[in-house]
């Protein structure tokens, strides 16, 4: 099920959200979830034209979600994933062109403190705003890595994992220096 609401940012500016459950998620929670999205999109005074969010209760139904994504991404679009993947509650990507939001509601509340989750909503939210486009996730081997791959000189998989990683913690690092910097201004 999901619901498409434009939320108003700041004056004259309106934002498109389109929130989709799965599973059984009451509107309060769905409400205070998006208190912290638009809280921080007024924050930093940036608006996007729209911002999907997904909202699992569950980690299965989460797993189920991804495993039909990357079956989709690999047969229609000839794309693989990283092996590796983040045991956050909240996450993002833009692979198909929009930035996204998923929140894994068992993995979201399971924490010691609640603060934990909602500052990885708020991290997933600079990514939107940093990283939203696909060609921030989709990103080719250099060809001299591709020609060392075919002669045998390492394992593709290593080098999937490498690039992962790297390209991880440089968008980490971009978005840990925005957040600093929203914070002097």
């Amino acid at each position: 099920m999901y619901t498409i609401i434009e939320i108003e940012i700041r004056k004259g500016k309106r934002m498109r959200f389109e929130i989709k459950k799965y599973g059984e998620i009451d509107k309060d929670t769905v409400t205070s979830i998006l208190s912290i999205i638009k809280g921080c999109y007024k924050r930093f005074n940036v608006d996007l034209p729209k911002l999907d969010v997904l909202i699992f209760e569950t980690t299965e139904l989460l797993k189920s979600f991804k495993n039909r994504e990357e079956k989709y991404l690999r047969l229609e679009k000839n794309i693989g994933l990283s092996p590796i993947s983040p045991e956050s509650a909240v996450f993002h990507h833009a692979w198909f062109g929009t930035p996204t939001i998923i929140i894994n509601l068992e993995k979201y509340f399971q924490r010691n403190d609640l603060a934990v989750s909602e500052g990885e909503l708020v991290r997933s939210v600079v990514h939107s705003i940093l990283h939203g486009k696909k060609e921030y996730y989709f990103l080719p081997q250099p060809k001299m890595f591709l020609r060392l791959s075919e002669l045998g000189f390492y394992l593709p998989k290593i080098v999937d994992v490498i690039f992962y990683i790297t390209a991880s913690a440089v968008k980490g690092w971009e978005v840990s220096k925005y957040l600093v910097e929203k914070d002097d201004e």
